[in-house]
């Protein structure tokens, strides 16, 4: 059809693994089942001509969170001067949207951090050099459900369970009960919770716990047991309704 996509596969050593198939095949069913501009479109499920599992996506062009946080801290002039804090607070409501989408059809993604999080670019000049930012920014879009959680039975997704006690996701981000590997208490407060972390980052340039480093017992015991900083410390503009 003359469009680029986004060809995902299943790593050839992982073919044999039913564990990681199912997985694969899930992330595959769950994203298409999310039609909404917040994510990204599934084209085509199937397999390869050596048998092994693929899917394809709208290729999306833009910038994960993550690299805005790096250029945030390191005061990228273009960067930094595209994305003052209502701008970025703008991204926040629009992921959130997203969420609210992705529960609202049973699905907690159980792994929300920046690098999972993309800024759709809005026009060919991308990093923004100037103008409107706010206007000309794209969608964020929300990505990767590989161990995203279906508890809708209107997806019509065989879900594999998880081991008790196992860690899933991204320890810096997780909630107090999701870094504890409770992962059956695990519903759609941990994923807001996650969200909670990601906006504090991008908004603060810290995490709210000093857990970068530390072994895993460690970073589990601060996310667990101590009060995060407060925003507002980090910069005035953060107290009150923000």
């Amino acid at each position: 059809l003359g469009r680029q996509v986004v060809y995902k596969t299943l790593h050839e050593h992982l073919s044999g693994d039913e564990t990681e198939i199912q997985r694969f095949l899930r992330e595959a069913r769950i994203t298409a089942n999310l039609a909404h501009p917040g994510t990204v479109p599934v084209y085509e499920l199937g397999r390869d001509r050596e048998g092994l599992l693929f899917f394809t996506m709208k290729r999306v062009r833009g910038r994960d969170l993550r690299e805005i946080i790096k250029a945030l801290k390191t005061r990228d002039p273009h960067t930094h001067n595209a994305f003052p804090l209502h701008v970025l607070i703008d991204i926040l409501i629009q992921v959130c949207q997203t969420l609210a989408h992705t529960h609202s059809r049973g699905v907690i993604h159980r792994d929300l951090k920046p690098a999972n999080i993309l800024v759709d670019e809005a026009s060919a000049e991308f990093p923004l050099d100037g103008g409107d930012a706010a206007a000309r920014l794209g969608q964020p879009k929300i990505l990767d459900f590989g161990v995203a959680r279906a508890s809708s039975s209107e997806l019509s997704v065989v879900t594999t369970g998880t081991l008790a006690g196992q860690l899933v996701g991204t320890i810096p981000y997780m909630s107090p009960e999701q870094a504890r590997g409770e992962t059956e208490l695990l519903d759609q407060r941990s994923d807001i919770y996650s969200l909670g972390v990601v906006a504090f980052e991008l908004l603060g340039g810290v995490l709210p716990y000093a857990v970068r480093g530390k072994a895993v017992h460690a970073a589990t015991r601060t996310i667990c047991e101590q009060e995060p900083i407060r925003p507002r410390s980090l910069r005035r503009a953060l107290a009150g309704d923000v």
